[in-house]
């Protein structure tokens, strides 16, 4: 792996670059071009990325994640992408790494993580989120969206136009969370 940035990088950074190498050869190259012509990344890509340690870096081990709160590891699989030209997988895998996991590792009670965090290192679950509507873009604090508790569930929302949802990343996510305002004091 070349380092051409001014990070540090230890031995276990060069071998996880290996790895990521490895996994883009074997798992990414051969098959990128059908999923940019069919304008969708199989599932198999998580499922993959699941078993070589490439997703949920910082899920703890009891959660069946490496517990590695160490961002170079994300930096070092999405640059091996990026330069390799496979920007679609990049982003899939940044925005399951980076911008949606925090939101179950971080907002999730133990039960909820013991639920959903192990079959999200596995890639078994492949994570979005939708966080746009009308006059917000992706200005989270902007969302007028609200639920509302009905017993023990938020289930009814309100505010929530469906003409303008944009989950990402662009695959068969078999997970999808809404966030909406439930006080209004946020």
């Amino acid at each position: 792996m070349k380092n051409n940035s001014n990070v540090d990088y230890d031995a276990e950074h060069e071998a996880f670059g290996e790895i990521v190498e490895v996994f883009i050869a074997r798992s990414v190259e051969p098959h990128y071009q059908r999923w940019e012509q069919q304008g969708i990344i199989d599932r198999t890509l998580f499922l993959e990325a699941g078993r070589q340690g490439l997703l949920a870096f910082g899920v703890g081990e009891e959660y069946g994640g490496a517990g590695v709160n160490d961002f170079r590891y994300n930096a070092i699989l999405n640059r091996g992408l990026s330069n390799g030209g496979y920007a679609g997988v990049a982003l899939a895998l940044s925005l399951q790494n980076d911008v949606v996991l925090p939101y179950f590792t971080d907002l999730t009670n133990d039960e909820q993580k013991e639920r959903w965090l192990p079959s999200i290192v596995a890639g078994e679950s492949v994570i979005a989120i939708a966080m746009t509507e009308p006059n917000t873009g992706s200005d989270l604090s902007g969302i007028s969206t609200s639920a509302h508790r009905d017993g023990d569930y938020f289930i009814r929302v309100s505010g929530l136009s469906c003409g303008k949802v944009a989950p990402t990343p662009a695959c068969r996510d078999n997970s999808q969370r809404t966030i909406a305002c439930n006080s209004p004091s946020l």
